[in-house]
């Protein structure tokens, strides 16, 4: 009797440690944050054009908008927190109705009123990413009372995670500008090259014909020259 107790006591307690540690897989996977870049760029991927359009619009940084929305709801726009924030940027009421919201749960609306916010955020703390950021989180008022980010662990882990994000995707997009960079300049001078007239393009019957009139320009070389040099030196004369 006792070992069986035993046995599904250890069972019981195998199965807390199993759910406990998917909860908490789950809790740390829904922030985004520790995603490689191409799985974060891969959720961000229905929602990146509109990002950048309103990022554009209210000169807001797109990457620290997708920073935000990472973190928030780790792109899913059908999200409802427990005191009622909703959408893909987590607005809450109170907030949505200031900035002109009226569907939480609309992806549009909520990028729109969610890059207003963070617009005004920026200005109201100097562009300053991690007032603004703990500002998103934790609201101004607090951000204001501690003059930064406020003691609370909740909103510094918040902070961390979206300037984490922010700067896998900063350093994710230079690296991009530098490899498109590269590869773009040899193609162009191969155009650049192609444009230009080439000897070898020139039709070989007409050789005959080149040296004659290379002969006739009396132009003796320093040194001894096969015939091809013969002929891309008459032919770049002709060109002049």
């Amino acid at each position: 009797m006792n070992i069986q107790r035993c046995i599904w006591g250890g069972v019981f307690l195998l199965s807390l440690i199993t759910s406990s540690t998917t909860v908490y897989a789950k809790s740390k996977i829904r922030t985004c944050a520790d995603l490689k870049t191409d799985i974060i760029l891969k959720k961000a991927r229905p929602y990146k054009v509109t990002i950048e359009k309103y990022a554009r619009l209210h000169h807001v940084n797109a990457d620290f908008v997708l920073a935000i929305a990472a973190v928030e709801t780790c792109f899913n726009a059908k999200a409802v927190s427990p005191v009622g924030a909703k959408g893909l940027m987590q607005l809450m009421p109170v907030t949505a109705k200031r900035f002109g919201v009226e569907s939480g749960l609309s992806v549009k609306q909520s990028i729109k009123g969610g890059t207003k916010y963070l617009k005004f955020l920026m200005g109201h703390y100097k562009d300053d990413m991690r007032h603004a950021a703990a500002a998103y989180n934790a609201g101004e008022g607090r951000v204001d009372k501690y003059k930064g980010v406020p003691p609370y662990r909740e909103t510094r882990r918040y902070v961390k995670n979206v300037l984490r994000v922010y700067n896998k995707l900063t350093a994710h997009r230079t690296s991009f500008k530098k490899q498109s960079h590269t590869t773009t300049q040899p193609s162009a001078r191969k155009i650049i090259r192609k444009n230009r007239p080439h000897t070898n393009n020139l039709h070989k019957k007409d050789l005959k014909t080149h040296l004659k009139v290379y002969k006739t320009l009396k132009i003796k070389p320093k040194r001894r020259i096969s015939e091809r040099q013969t002929f891309q030196l008459a032919v770049r004369l002709l060109l002049k």
